[in-house]
């Protein structure tokens, strides 16, 4: 099961730095009220360093999630998904080379 204590375990293994920013809840989220209807609590980023340098990142969504969560937040944000139990990853990057929205296995996969 790929916690994202896991996560940061895996990236820390490979000498990265990870660091959890609190995204504030919803506010500011396009489509918030649909990210409710999803069960979405709290967003968060979580952003990968080499050394200083922030070199990729991915949000993780927490909250009371139903059957339709993933699919929603897919929908509503046109990104890949991946929910993990209480987590759902989406809007992964890696900053260079420059690429979005990959899963988070090949996400994962590039470090």
């Amino acid at each position: 099961m790929l916690t994202p204590e896991i996560l940061q375990g895996r990236l820390q293994s490979k000498g990265y730095s990870t660091r959890l920013n609190d995204k504030g809840g919803l506010e500011g989220w396009l489509g918030t009220t649909v990210l409710k209807d999803a069960g979405v609590t709290d967003i968060k980023e979580m952003r990968v360093y080499r050394g200083e340098t922030r070199v990729a990142g991915v949000y993780l969504a927490t909250g009371n999630f139903n059957s339709d969560s993933e699919r929603i937040i897919a929908n509503t944000l046109s990104t890949r998904t991946k929910r993990v139990g209480n987590t759902i990853y989406f809007k992964t990057y890696i900053r260079n080379p420059e690429q979005e929205n990959l899963s988070i296995e090949d996400w994962l996969g590039r470090f």
